[in-house]
């Protein structure tokens, strides 16, 4: 039951409001900004482009633009990016992101490599922990995994994906009750997760509570549903 979720989760905003002191500091940045904000991913690479031809050492340009490549799925130009602005500047997003690239390749080892060069700039980033924690469970590496979980939760306990994710390391590792808890802890955060409904009912089916079980699968498939009917009205 080896993780085969993406990690990539940071959002837009997130990204940008990360940044947000350095978008006022740089007024050139900040127009190349609000494009990737208005998902005009190839235009923003455009004005980043001009930022650099005018301060090659702009590392948050270097960084922005590898930002861009990544939701272009440009991954490997991305990195480069990401490489660039590293030589300029250490910091800990370049890191992040480049493991966010690295795992969208497949490659889990580089992935949870390049976590790790964040957290050694700074230590205190749930979501690198989490991300971190499903690379090593993509590797089949569930007690390292459930330690990253860990550490991501008690930075942020609020996150239902990494308690999800725990529970994923405790299921693979047999450890089904402990699991079990993990899943409730993320329902209780955000009931609409159908996986960790799902989830939850391979939890209690290996605990030989097959009524629960059954409960708890019906609550995924009426979920996923209700996601899915959803997903289609706003693509419509």
């Amino acid at each position: 039951m080896i993780s085969g979720r993406s990690n990539f989760n940071d959002t837009k905003e997130r990204i940008v409001e990360g940044f947000e002191k350095l978008v006022y500091t740089n007024v050139n940045n900040r127009w190349c900004i609000r494009l990737i904000e208005k998902n005009k991913f190839s235009k923003a690479i455009e004005c980043l482009n001009k930022v650099i031809k005018l301060d090659p050492e702009d590392y948050a340009a270097w960084t922005f633009k590898g930002i861009a490549l990544m939701y272009l799925e440009n991954y490997h130009e991305a990195i480069i990016a990401f490489n660039k602005s590293l030589e300029i500047s250490l910091n800990a997003r370049p890191w992040h992101y480049k493991g966010l690239c690295f795992f969208k390749l497949g490659d889990f080892e580089k992935a949870f490599k390049a976590y790790d060069k964040a957290l050694q700039i700074y230590p205190n980033y749930p979501n690198v922990w989490h991300n971190k924690g499903v690379s090593l469970e993509n590797l089949g590496r569930h007690e390292e995994a459930l330690k990253a979980y860990n550490e991501s939760l008690s930075i942020n306990s609020d996150n239902f994906k990494a308690w999800y994710e725990k529970g994923v390391s405790l299921e693979n590792l047999g450890r089904h009750e402990e699991a079990l808890k993990a899943y409730n802890e993320s329902l209780s955060i955000n009931s609409d997760n159908f996986k960790a409904w799902y989830e939850k009912g391979v939890s209690l089916e290996n605990l030989g509570r097959h009524d629960e079980a059954l409960e708890s699968y019906k609550k995924s498939v009426i979920i996923k549903k209700i996601s899915v009917n959803n997903k289609t009205l706003l693509d419509n």
